[in-house]
């Protein structure tokens, strides 16, 4: 049997506000259901490009980081984004204590940070951020998993493109 290859898409972010314009452009494309893990060490860009990203959906004011109640959830035109950080997080008994199975639904856009602390518990990834150091700014690299995250990844790829 052939082993099949997820789509990728690697861009190179020279600073602050090419990670956000990612975030505003992905921001774009989301859909309820959706699914969306950001991965890098920290200070790689996953809480600049989430705060953009929550912007584009026309939230405005103090976007709270999530790192120590491991979600925020925001009232967007099309339901609910719910942002995780789960960097702090120790203990999976945890998960269902605070009721976390209860943030993704059919209603829901869940963009968690660190989702490794928790990958056992998650439902399926439609598509992974990888931010990572590159040179003297970022490199993401997108993999897709699902049709809805192929729908993001080709528009990422046809936006992000350098000619």
């Amino acid at each position: 049997m052939e082993s099949m290859q997820m789509p990728s898409f690697t861009h190179t972010l020279l600073d602050e506000a090419c990670t956000q314009r990612l975030g505003e452009i992905l921001g774009q494309m989301l859909q309820p259901g959706m699914l969306i893990a950001l991965n890098g060490p920290l200070g790689a860009g996953k809480s600049t490009l989430s705060r953009a990203l929550i912007r584009s959906w026309g939230i405005t004011g103090t976007i709270k980081s999530p790192s120590y109640s491991w979600v925020e959830s925001y009232s967007v035109p099309l339901g609910t984004l719910n942002h995780f950080d789960f960097y702090r997080f120790r203990d999976i008994e945890d998960w269902e204590a605070y009721g976390f199975d209860s943030y993704f639904d059919q209603h829901a856009i869940a963009l968690i940070e660190w989702p490794e602390k928790v990958a056992t518990l998650l439902p399926p990834v439609d598509l992974t951020l990888q931010l990572d150091y590159h040179d003297s700014g970022r490199q993401v690299t997108a993999h897709s998993f699902t049709s809805a995250g192929n729908v993001c990844l080709t528009h990422l790829t046809n936006t992000l493109k350098t000619p």
